[in-house]
């Protein structure tokens, strides 16, 4: 009976390496926040947001989905933010994910009576400039140099999220 554990050992530990390198081929865009954001992001009303040209403000980049329901739910505590901090240098920029409809994110984003720029990633260029993202909703904070400081993922709650806002628009 040894004889047969002692193999089937050997595989069990191969597979949890696997799993584990796997785990970390994911999750490691997701831990790195140094990046410089530099891909400009075009609208949907046609113009492009250069984030160089953001630089000295505080950016949120809210990838989301119109098919998500936590996605939706969002958007308007999104707007509420931007209303409360922009005149400190917030900018929320809404980007719906690859496999969006542009006319459905329109559509959502006029129900939650966001005013804030929105973006339809559709070659997901935006998503891999941030390291990727995994699911959504997924909010990206960057900070007034242009780094990438923090990134949630799935439906934010509780403080945390606003305090690395807050944070980073009170910072020097």
């Amino acid at each position: 009976m040894s004889k047969t554990i002692w193999p089937m050992t050997k595989v069990a530990i191969v597979a949890l390496i696997g799993a584990f390198l796997l785990w970390i081929s994911l999750i490691g865009p997701v831990l790195h926040k140094s990046d410089v954001v530099t891909t400009p992001i075009p609208l949907v009303n046609g113009q492009t947001l250069d984030l160089k040209v953001l630089r000295g403000k505080v950016v949120v980049l809210n990838f989301w989905s119109p098919d998500c329901p936590p996605c939706i739910h969002e958007l308007p505590e999104l707007e509420r933010l931007y209303q409360s901090y922009r005149s400190q240098g917030l900018v929320v920029v809404g980007i719906a994910t690859p496999g969006s409809s542009k006319s459905k994110s329109l559509a959502a984003a006029a129900m939650a009576q966001v005013t804030y720029p929105l973006s339809v990633d559709q070659s997901g260029t935006i998503a891999r400039a941030v390291g990727g993202i995994m699911v959504t909703p997924t909010q990206v904070i960057i900070d007034k140099e242009g780094h990438v400081i923090d990134k949630y993922q799935g439906v934010v709650s509780g403080q945390e999220p606003m305090d690395e806002i807050l944070r980073a628009l009170h910072q020097r």
